[in-house]
């Protein structure tokens, strides 16, 4: 059985039975075709789809009562899957396939793996789509909030991970995470963004869900000045000047990462360029792009750190389901 590699968690929360018994219908459609992936769970969440199937026709009251408080608290359903664009399908509905080529075109903009883009944009959706956002709305949320980070990682520096975490904890409200990226998520500032919303009330008033919207709205405006930082790319002179300054004030290693460093086409002059200037050089990559040429350049001047190459799986499936891509 293939590694399972990726859990999409779908926090369920309807109310009433026939619209509750459809959602369950279509999670058990999903689970069943999951087939021995995920094991027993798709014949359990067949039968409570059917079940619930069962209590919305008898439309009996004592079975409704039963059911909204059972939706209320919220079902949660792990259904194991072993590709991320599937999650995004599973997630966004019939806004999954178009949020998968937006992603697609992000990461063949910015180098950034698939892999982290699709995460990032499953973690948005497993926050915002159980607070009721309607699903092509938060397709559209998580692409521009994933563009974000990728632009506010390139242009402070950080990994897009870290920049992406930042983002998320600003989506959740948290105002150190926000204030990291120069984010102002103070009660006057949303308070000034609800009644720009047209929305009377305090941020203590509203619900979460118009909380989360307007967060969303100012962290896409605070970062709106890094858009297209990610698909930028220093020249190398800069990155020249850059390295030269850091040697000067005493640094001793660099690292390139990205992205992937190697697609660009200055990599072996600024690695000569770092080693000349006594810097130890660390290098990212997943070696797809490492020539022999360049293999031979490396071994006759050392980079001083060591050569990191990202390996997904030990298999074809379990690395296919990590880069999010089928025969990568």
């Amino acid at each position: 059985m293939p590694d399972i590699t990726n859990q999409v968690e779908y926090v369920l929360k309807v109310s009433g039975a026939n619209e509750a018994a459809a959602e369950m219908q279509t999670l058990g459609g999903a689970a069943q075709q999951a087939g021995a992936k995920s094991d027993g769970l798709s014949v359990s969440t067949v039968a409570l789809g059917s079940a619930l199937g069962g209590f919305a026709q008898q439309a009996a009251k004592a079975a409704i009562d039963a059911l909204r408080r059972l939706v209320t608290d919220a079902i949660n359903l792990t259904v194991e899957m072993d590709d991320l664009a599937d999650a995004m399908t599973y997630i966004y509905s019939s806004a999954g396939p178009e949020l998968v080529a937006s992603l697609d075109n992000i990461s063949e903009a910015t180098g950034y793996a698939r892999s982290e883009l699709y995460g990032i944009s499953r973690d948005i959706g497993r926050m915002i789509v159980p607070m009721g956002v309607a699903r092509e709305e938060a397709a559209g949320m998580a692409k521009d909030l994933t563009q974000a980070s990728a632009d506010t990682a390139a242009a402070l520096g950080l990994e897009l991970s870290e920049a992406a975490g930042l983002v998320e904890q600003a989506l959740r409200g948290s105002t150190r995470g926000a204030r990291q990226l120069g984010i102002d998520l103070s009660e006057a500032a949303m308070n000034a963004e609800l009644a720009a919303m047209g929305i009377s009330g305090t941020a203590s008033s509203v619900d979460e869900a118009t909380k989360m919207q307007a967060r969303y709205n100012i962290i896409m405006e605070a970062t709106a000045r890094y858009s297209g930082a990610a698909a930028a790319e220093m020249d190398t002179a800069f990155v020249r000047d850059i390295l030269q300054q850091a040697a000067a004030l005493g640094a001793l290693d660099v690292r390139f990462t990205g992205g992937e460093p190697l697609l660009r086409e200055d990599f072996a002059e600024l690695y000569l360029f770092a080693r000349r200037l006594g810097l130890r050089v660390t290098l990212f990559t997943n070696a797809r792009r490492i020539t022999p040429e360049l293999a031979q350049l490396m071994g006759r001047i050392v980079p001083g750190k060591p050569v990191e190459v990202t390996v997904y799986g030990m298999h074809s499936e379990s690395y296919d389901a990590v880069a999010a891509r089928r025969g990568a």
